[in-house]
């Protein structure tokens, strides 16, 4: 029998390291330094970015990396208020003006350590190797608690069916076989898809349990030598710990205990439609390869086999398992550290940078979220250094913010997105993983945002190895080179309530490499040092990069944005669209008429390279030093309103299934999760084969450019979005 979900409030003696955290803790000692303010009115863009880039230090990242991966600092437990504390304390050392705010929203933790067991004799370990190589992996508190947030409390038994990486087509698969999935335990691999939705996709099949294991082939042996081996990859016992609300249906706490409004009528659903319904359990491949050995049945097909040495087979099987887990679901609060350096003439109205990077581990999370927080702590230092040695101070707000909560699905920043909606936001630059190795640099953003990158890149000396981030001496010829690396944004990072549901200008940055101990116990301090960037010069490259990039946001006169790049992007996209439907329709039998959001797509290009000319000709007013200096700062003030504001016209009424997420040009694929999808209120409707809300759709995006395009060149009254 499978229990519903039960509200407990846990004292602190059930399980200690979840115990609540002190109101107060010792203050951090403030850094000094021998800087002196420079004695000029007028400074200097290319000394102050001199000076930028040359404050980041190695030594310091590594520092603040140890510091906050000495023990495990789940969201809302003790070590997590720890960290917030240590994170406020140094910000305020550096001039910041820094703040914890405490979110109420639900946790769920384990009570005890789940168990599964087989009517063969097989009963999986469920724990993590402590390793010589790794220093933490020994820890009491988390190495065995290998769970997913949200899942139900409850005992299941029945017999098991290979479900691949458990995606709506793996399930047709299956169907095509005559191997039916209700009432079984589905087994499906990491990779592909959410794992959220893969339980959801298993629930709505009729399947009364998940198992959700790393398979080899993804992220273990299959890709190079493991963690234990000296490689960077999963050891046989690494479990992936994560949550598994649906998490494309809406972001944030399932329950909204900071909101006065109900559940559905911010989402769009209830609370127990946007969380699993039947227990669900994460396992390593070493527990995993005794269950998918014996299961038998059918053979699977060629896309279902994975990197454990065996053929698979997709059951049903002759033995069954037995699922039992034990958690709590606790209103609890979790910490945000909001951090403000005020712009020289602030007050309510003045615009803001936020540059943002989650704290919160499922154990130590020296690459997930850390690297980026010792990242965002070093942004901090280095501005704060800027404005002592300088005495500059930047135009518009910046606001560093340490968000709690995102592992469990973004509940800190979307709390804050929903609950300060009303603030000018220009952009918000997101780093989650800023380091899981040196082999690329990625960025996926608002296309917008492309140049401001690709001009910082140019200045930003590449780390060793890299070789991702431009030289000085790079030519305009790579730039079709730098096009094709800009990504578009999807979701699972804490960019998505502020561009999906707010309108808000964004980017998300990480150097990527070989990474196999994701949500494990072995994304330690160890790891990092070993193999992910032991010099620390990734993370001073990433450091400046989005140093550099908040100092040019906050800082030029016309903010860097620009309206071309993400109409290419934007007239790309609907080529690709127009190609997809002729594969799915045939060209001859095109069921769907996308010539009017061609048309609009043209006209939008127009009106991005119609502004882009105007910014062109407001600079050289203002490098010319003419004297209508009043009529100047009028224009370029009228300019910079429409450059941050245009993005929030992409904003519709709400995409199909998915009211929550409203942006009309881009957004995570429903069943996806994580990946982003161009038009995806059109690309739902096609993949429901439901013509004629794809027209209508297609209608919302087209109106959604058009309006934009008038309100960029002033001639429409395009009515921004309901705050």
């Amino acid at each position: 029998m499978i229990n519903s979900p039960k509200i407990l409030l846990v004292g602190a003696a059930a399980l200690g390291f979840f115990a609540l955290p002190p109101k107060s803790t010792a203050a951090t000692a403030k850094v000094t330094t021998n800087l002196r303010p420079r004695e000029t009115k007028q400074l200097d863009d290319n000394y102050l970015e001199e000076l930028l880039l040359s404050t980041p230090d190695p030594e310091r990242l590594r520092e603040a990396l140890r510091t906050l991966t000495t023990y495990s600092h789940v969201a809302g437990t003790r070590g997590d208020f720890d960290n917030a504390y240590y994170v406020k304390d140094q910000l305020l050392s550096f001039g910041w003006d820094a703040i914890v705010e405490e979110v109420p929203v639900m946790m769920t933790y384990p009570l005890e350590q789940p168990r599964l067991s087989t009517s063969f004799g097989f009963h999986a370990k469920l724990s993590e190797d402590v390793l010589e190589n790794d220093a933490t992996s020994g820890t009491t508190n988390w190495r065995n608690h290998t769970f997913l947030a949200y899942s139900p409390s409850g005992v299941v038994t029945a017999d098991l069916v290979y479900a691949n990486y458990g995606k709506l087509e793996d399930f047709d698969a299956l169907e095509k076989l005559g191997v039916s999935v209700e009432g079984k335990i589905v087994i499906m691999r990491y990779g592909e898809c959410f794992r959220g939705l893969k339980i959801m996709n298993a629930e709505e099949r009729g399947a009364i349990g998940s198992i959700i294991y790393s398979d080899p082939q993804q992220d273990g042996y299959s890709r190079g030598p493991t963690f234990d081996e000296g490689g960077p990859w999963r050891p046989p016992s690494g479990v992936q710990r994560g949550s598994v609300q649906h998490i494309s249906k809406c972001a944030g706490d399932p329950w909204r205990f900071y909101r006065n409004e109900s559940v559905k009528d911010i989402c769009g659903y209830d609370t127990e439609d946007m969380i699993p319904k039947h227990v669900a359990l994460p396992l390593s491949y070493e527990d995993a390869k005794p269950l998918l050995q014996q299961l038998g049945g059918a053979k699977a097909p060629a896309d279902f086999q994975g990197g454990l040495p065996f053929d698979y087979s997709v059951g049903p099987s002759n033995f069954t398992v037995t699922i039992e887990t034990n958690h709590s679901f606790e209103p609890r609060e979790i910490p945000n550290v909001i951090a403000t350096m005020y712009a020289t003439d602030h007050n309510e109205s003045t615009p803001s940078i936020i540059l943002g990077n989650h704290r919160d581990a499922w154990v130590f999370g020296a690459v997930d979220p850390n690297s980026g927080t010792t990242a965002l702590l070093e942004v901090g230092r280095t501005l704060g250094m800027l404005q002592q040695q300088s005495g500059w101070k930047p135009k518009r707000n910046i606001i560093l913010a340490s968000w709690s909560g995102e592992e469990y699905g973004l509940l800190g920043s979307t709390a804050y997105a929903e609950m300060n909606s009303e603030k000018d936001v220009i952009a918000y630059l997101n780093v989650d993983c800023a380091v899981t190795g040196n082999a690329s640099l990625n960025i996926s953003a608002t296309h917008s945002l492309h140049t401001l990158f690709q001009k910082a890149a140019e200045r930003v000396p590449a780390p060793p190895k890299a070789g991702t981030i431009a030289s000085t001496n790079r030519s305009m010829a790579d730039i079709t080179v730098w096009d094709q690396k800009v990504e578009t944004l999807g979701s699972g990072s804490d960019y998505t309530a502020f561009l999906d549901r707010f309108g808000i200008t964004s980017m998300d940055m990480s150097f990527r490499g070989d990474y196999g101990v994701y949500h494990s116990v072995y994304d330690s301090m160890s790891w990092m040092e070993e193999q992910g960037d032991p010099t620390f010069e990734i993370h001073q490259a990433m450091t400046r990069l989005w140093a550099l990039m908040a100092f040019r946001l906050a800082d030029m006169e016309i903010v860097p944005i620009y309206m071309t790049k993400q109409a290419v992007r934007i007239s790309r996209d609907v080529s690709a669209l127009k190609r997809n439907l002729e594969v799915k329709f045939g060209r001859e039998k095109l069921s769907v008429d996308i010539h009017h959001l061609e048309v609009a797509a043209q006209i939008f290009l127009t009106a991005a390279s119609t502004i882009d000319e105007e910014r062109d000709a407001l600079e050289r007013r203002s490098l010319s030093g003419e004297l209508d200096s009043l009529f100047l700062e009028t224009d370029i003030a009228d300019l910079n309103r429409r450059l941050t504001f245009a993005e929030r016209n992409f904003l519709g009424p709400g995409l199909p299934k998915r009211p929550y997420f409203r942006h009309v040009l881009q957004a995570p694929g429903f069943y996806l999760g994580y990946g982003s999808q161009a038009f995806p209120g059109v690309a739902q409707a096609i993949s429901d084969d439901d013509i004629d809300l794809a027209h209508s759709e297609i209608r919302i995006v087209a109106n959604a450019l058009s309006n934009v395009a008038d309100f960029l060149l002033k001639e429409g009254s395009s009515e921004l979005y309901e705050k």
